[in-house]
């Protein structure tokens, strides 16, 4: 199908406010890690005030998969407009009882119980927004359907930016930004994604009568390895965007004994750094292959964690070294919105896409910095740590592309063969 005119700023919008606030919520939390673990765990000491912050964190990402088959199933079945306006409802309303909810000094074990609860809730709602922006994009067929996608990552930044602004400005106060994140955000968007209008793919899937009855029992049938190449390269962009972007803050105020305001201050750099390359290699990503745009990403990525490991003892080289990092996810985190709708039929692309992208992304990238604590406090070697899981996952993702590209290159030989 040919690639229809460009879409209005409003659609545009109103599909990037879910991932926008998704990031908000997820920056907040790792910005005021240590206030919220002294506010919901104080009886304990603080390495396990901080595993258990940490772990509500990453049950919150562990249950998004689920939240994907339910989703997904029903955004391949019924269509996706259907499903947006209930998403961003979902989640905006545990990020304002996140905000308002009371300690334990106040409700005991009931307090971190219902903390635990607001992250499960939220981690089910999300698990259908991030994916949904970019599947829309890619169905309808808008020109630069890259750059379009890569406004979904690039709404991340700017949840991540806004985030950091407020917390700079509440950092007394966590739970003001809270409130206004979920309140604001969730009404608007609430009110935009009402009238969305169902994509061109879908519209043709209702035409010809070509919905599944069952998209997850034909997506573990039929996509089987596209689904794996999904996960990985989801779980290097989760990995890499949790421990660059969201634990940094946490990571440099106890390794390097930075202060809060200086932390926040770096990152806020590093959010704006990130969400221009997407915009960038999403742009790119149009003009040259997108598995293309994110090997040459994870070669960078690797590279740069070797070079790490010579200087590992230098905070100012660590610091420039963490910002190349966060240019190389910039490259690999534009082009994948897009590249990973395509790796499977539109008849069973939410399912596939949001299942895929929810185990790798939040499920393995979500517990990134759990693990990361837990290696750290077993090795009392933190650099090594951090570098090492990074070029993990950046290794395993420069493998999977470059094998799905070889497996996709001889199916089309054998199909002109024939």
């Amino acid at each position: 199908m040919h690639a229809t005119n460009k879409p209005s700023w409003s659609l545009i919008i109103s599909c990037t406010l879910g991932t926008f606030l998704e990031f908000f919520d997820y920056t907040l939390y790792a910005y005021f890690a240590v206030m919220i673990s002294q506010e919901f765990f104080p009886l304990y000491s603080t390495k396990i005030q901080w595993l258990a912050t940490w772990s509500v964190f990453a049950i919150g990402c562990l249950v998004r998969p689920l939240g994907a088959l339910v989703f997904g199933h029903f955004a391949d079945r019924i269509g996706r407009k259907k499903i947006l306006p209930y998403t961003i409802l979902l989640m905006a309303l545990p990020t304002v009882g996140i905000g308002l909810l009371p300690g334990y000094s106040a409700w005991g074990w009931g307090s971190p119980a219902m903390l635990l609860l607001c992250r499960m809730v939220q981690g089910l709602s999300i698990s259908a927004e991030y994916n949904g922006c970019s599947i829309y994009c890619v169905e309808n067929h808008w020109r630069n359907s890259g750059l379009l996608a890569s406004l979904t990552p690039f709404s991340c930044g700017l949840g991540m930016l806004g985030a950091s602004l407020l917390a700079l400005c509440y950092s007394q106060n966590w739970r003001i930004p809270f409130i206004i994140a979920g309140s604001v955000v969730g009404m608007v968007g609430w009110i935009m994604r009402r009238n969305l209008p169902e994509t061109t793919e879908f519209e043709s899937l209702l035409r010809e009568e070509t919905i599944h009855r069952f998209p997850l029992r034909s997506m573990f049938q039929r996509h089987k390895f596209s689904i794996f190449v999904n996960v990985v390269c989801s779980a290097y962009m989760g990995t890499a965007s949790y421990l660059l972007l969201v634990y940094m803050p946490s990571y440099l105020q106890k390794e390097f004994s930075m202060n809060i305001k200086h932390s926040l201050q770096f990152t806020v750099l590093l959010t704006c750094l990130e969400a221009l390359a997407c915009v960038f290699f999403g742009w790119l990503s149009d003009r040259i292959a997108q598995w293309k745009t994110m090997l040459i990403a994870c070669i960078c990525t690797l590279s740069i964690c070797c070079l790490m490991l010579f200087f590992m003892g230098s905070l100012e080289l660590f610091l420039l070294s963490v910002v190349c990092l966060v240019i190389s996810l910039g490259a690999f985190d534009g082009p994948l919105t897009s590249y990973l709708p395509k790796l499977v039929p539109a008849s069973l692309r939410y399912s596939a896409t949001a299942f895929g992208y929810n185990i790798g992304g939040a499920a393995i990238g979500g517990v990134g910095p759990i693990v990361v604590t837990f290696f750290i406090q077993q090795t009392h070697a933190p650099k090594l740590v951090l570098i090492s899981y990074l070029a993990f996952w950046a290794f395993l993702a420069a493998v999977f592309l470059v094998v799905r590209d070889l497996k996709f290159s001889t199916k089309k030989i054998q199909l002109v063969s024939d």
